[in-house]
């Protein structure tokens, strides 16, 4: 009895203890002591990882005392997909509502300053004071996907790739980013990287499911690139997408088999559609459709030349 009672008074008094650490913590975080409420928060997190208080706690003064990365390092490694889904979702949210906090007055009025300048079409003007922004909060998601923006509105696609990169690194879960950046590397012709950014993802949808098969060809897996293509087609709405299916569908097939019928069909498809091809083409449509158009041409000539035969033959 008197055992049972020891260690119902040990568990007590542990319980005791760590209330008293996490009142302590709160104490020096409601009266500035971030230093001091960080070295208390730390330990209490690592003791328990899921605690969503203290894993809060750690990040808010992580961003505070040690900057934007720190504290991304720090999501990067408690956002696991072993959370439930709603908790997971709810530990992103907070992430996101971190990483896009202000630490700066300064930072902020460049920032709201740019806004009103894009509004404006003041592209230049605008990029200007975001770049400002960021020397002064490096890091920040939303100065950075603002600054990325308007490179692409001037059409400095290097510089947009540079920021859209950066903003990425800051906040690396948002799905339509994800996507935007492997167009950028598909862009600049980084198929390896384009296909680490989409690997394990889920729900890609059209476009995401096109940048992969797109890669997958380039780096040589025609296969599974024709088989992501057909279910681009399965699924198709958006004309720019099913065109470029039709046309890797062309590329594969030609691989395989050489000139054929199929081949032919597939890039007379692509030919058909008549996509516009924007100033920022990750699919490169301009190579695509010279490609197609000399391979349609070289069938019509194969065509002609294999009737003419047998008749310049036959009036010998």
């Amino acid at each position: 009895m008197a055992g049972a009672k020891a260690i119902l008074l040990a568990g007590f008094l542990a319980a005791s203890c760590a209330l008293a650490k996490f009142d302590a913590a709160e104490y020096y975080y409601d009266h500035g002591n971030f230093p001091l409420a960080l070295s208390l928060w730390e330990p209490a997190l690592k003791k328990n990882p899921r605690d969503l208080k203290a894993l809060q706690r750690v990040a808010e003064l992580t961003l505070l005392l040690r900057g934007r990365s720190a504290m991304a390092e720090l999501f990067m490694e408690s956002a696991s997909d072993s959370w439930p889904v709603e908790v997971r979702s709810k530990l992103l949210g907070v992430f996101w509502d971190l990483q896009t906090r202000f630490l700066t007055d300064r930072a902020q009025e460049l920032y709201l300053q740019a806004v009103q300048k894009r509004s404006r079409k003041d592209f230049e003007g605008a990029a200007a004071l975001l770049t400002q922004a960021s020397s002064q909060e490096p890091g920040q998601p939303l100065v950075l996907r603002a600054l990325a923006q308007t490179e692409w509105d001037q059409g400095s696609y290097e510089a947009y790739f540079t920021s859209l990169k950066g903003a990425w690194k800051s906040y690396p879960f948002d799905s339509g980013q994800r996507i935007q950046l492997a167009e950028a590397f598909l862009y600049f012709k980084q198929y390896s990287a384009a296909l680490s950014l989409l690997k394990g993802a889920s729900a890609l949808g059209e476009r995401g499911l096109l940048v992969r098969a797109v890669s997958l060809f380039e780096m040589g897996d025609y296969a599974e690139a024709k088989s992501l293509a057909a279910s681009v087609l399965s699924r198709g709405h958006h004309p720019t997408d099913v065109a470029v299916a039709y046309s890797l569908l062309g590329q594969v097939s030609f691989r395989a088999e050489g000139p054929s019928a199929v081949t032919s069909k597939f890039y007379s498809k692509f030919l058909s559609l008549g996509v516009e091809r924007p100033d920022f083409d990750p699919f490169h449509l301009k190579a695509r459709i010279a490609e197609a158009q000399r391979y349609t041409s070289a069938s019509d000539e194969n065509t002609i030349s294999r009737k003419e035969k047998p008749t310049r033959v036959l009036s010998r």
